[in-house]
């Protein structure tokens, strides 16, 4: 496999976000709720700020995989600062390049942004949702304890189709 760093991004890198992000949501838009007309119209400074650092600030963790400079892949996860939800990590935004797919940088994506929710902000359990049609993303969630809970009725709109998710949950301790 290729070298591939799992890494936090410097704020001055924000347009290499944007544009993978930009890619992520044009070439899986049955993953993304987010269309790339509606990502492409956010400001300079949303992109800087969700690469923020200090989770404090903003609530989120984004994390990247990067092979020779390059951004191959990406995860983030969100955070509550309400007292009762507050042990909750939403994951989201889980992508990889199409000709960087299994080789295993989901799951190194995944058991880092959970490792950091875990050991840092001391969550006890990671939610996510997932496109039913996304078939290789639940085996891999469910390879990595995350068990199904719920099925989302016609959650997306992805042209005139519409797409269940699968809610699926993993407790941490």
């Amino acid at each position: 496999m290729e070298d591939i760093k799992i890494i936090q991004l410097d704020e001055s890198r924000w347009q290499e976000y944007k544009a993978l992000r930009i890619l992520a949501v044009t070439e899986s838009p049955e993953a993304f709720s987010k269309t790339p007309e509606e990502e492409e119209k956010r400001t300079d400074e949303m992109w800087k700020s969700r690469l923020e650092k200090d989770v404090t600030k903003n609530m989120v963790r984004m994390y990247f995989a990067e092979s020779a400079g390059k951004l191959v892949g990406m995860i983030n996860i969100n955070f509550h600062r309400d007292e009762k939800i507050k042990h909750i990590g939403e994951i989201g935004s889980v992508y990889v390049i199409p000709e960087f797919r299994g080789k295993g940088i989901s799951k190194k994506l995944l058991e880092e942004a959970i490792s950091f929710a875990k050991q840092e902000v001391k969550i006890r359990k990671v939610v996510l949702e997932v496109t039913v049609t996304q078939i290789a993303a639940v085996s891999l969630y469910e390879k990595l304890g995350f068990r199904n809970v719920g099925v989302l009725k016609d959650e997306l709109k992805v042209g005139d189709q519409y797409l269940d998710h699968i809610y699926m949950e993993k407790l941490l301790y």
